[in-house]
């Protein structure tokens, strides 16, 4: 994504321009939030946690916002039902924030992309106290050509990596 050159000092334009500049910019999106956009629908697949073992796992996605925005839901319709919004921020740079079941927030941010693979960290700006709370720290989204979805989920407790959670899904029927 393009980013917004209309908020950028020194930029000459009337404020209807900028208005109009900045809502064109806001509809150019990210190559990697547009490989999000692409997950739309429901995936089926297991989980694994080595605290927790194997167990079946459904992943859902959904476009809303104009395209601008991307939902995810981990185990839909269940009591560990978990939420994560993709979209890119103004600068153009695809964010993530996490609704996660322990009742915060943790802000992620699209740190490196090669292609099929997708690695987000906790951004700075996340509102937890990530020295004491158990969070996502870390995600990486590999999308794999052979049509699966991989998700390798990091999280930290006390300051500390903890333990990993992975996905492993096709797309369901």
């Amino acid at each position: 994504a393009v980013p917004l050159r209309a908020q950028q000092e020194g930029h000459e334009h009337t404020p209807a321009e900028a208005a109009a500049e900045l809502a064109k910019a806001r509809r150019r999106f990210s190559p990697e939030l547009e490989k999000i956009k692409a997950l739309a629908g429901r995936w089926e697949g297991t989980t694994f946690r080595a605290s927790q073992g194997t167990s079946p796992a459904a992943v859902t996605y959904e476009v809303t916002a104009a395209g601008s925005a991307v939902i995810e839901k981990l185990f839909p319709g269940t009591a560990g039902e978990m939420t994560t919004v993709y979209h890119d921020d103004s600068s153009g740079r695809l964010v993530a924030t996490h609704y996660c079941n322990a009742a915060n927030q943790p802000r992620l941010r699209l740190k490196e992309s090669d292609g099929e693979r997708l690695y987000f960290v906790l951004s700075p700006d996340s509102d937890i106290k990530a020295d004491l709370e158990g969070h996502a720290h870390e995600l990486t989204l590999r999308i794999g050509p052979d049509g699966s979805l991989v998700h390798d989920w990091l999280n930290h407790y006390l300051g500390k990596a903890g333990q990993k959670r992975n996905f492993t899904l096709t797309r369901g029927k």
